[in-house]
This record gives structure tokens, sequence and C-alpha cells, in this order.
């Protein structure tokens, strides 16, 4: 049986420039930025940054701006 070469999905040094974009500003317009920067979705910046755990959720909101319960 031949074995698969898997190519990875990001670079060791796409990964550096993510983690350190994000702790520089933690925001999702960051998150937004990066996804256009590397033409990937922001579910999967997202998802990477949280693997890396770095990723911090944003506090959730109502319309008016209370915190949801």
């Amino acid at each position: 049986m031949t074995e698969v070469k898997r190519t990875p999905n990001y670079t060791d040094e796409m990964v550096e420039q993510m983690v350190a974009d994000y702790q520089e500003n933690p925001t999702k317009d960051t998150v937004a930025v990066l996804a256009r920067q590397f033409q990937k979705t922001t579910r999967s910046i997202v998802a990477k940054l949280v693997r890396e755990g770095v990723y911090v959720a944003q506090p959730r909101t109502t319309k008016t701006g209370a915190p949801v319960v």
C-alpha cells in the first residue's frame, strides 16, 4: 500500500504570522483581514487560532448591548 503525503493547509510561517497578528490585536476585524490575506474562511482562521491556544471568543451581547444570560 502506498503512503499518502498530506499537504498542510497552513505553513509554519503562516501560523506564526497569524498568531502574532491576532495577539497584537485580538478582534473580529483582525480575523477578517487574516482570512482575506491567506484566502481562507474566517471559520478556518478561528479554528486554527483555537488550536494554537490564542483565540479569545468575543463576549455575546443582545441587540441592546446587554450580555446574553
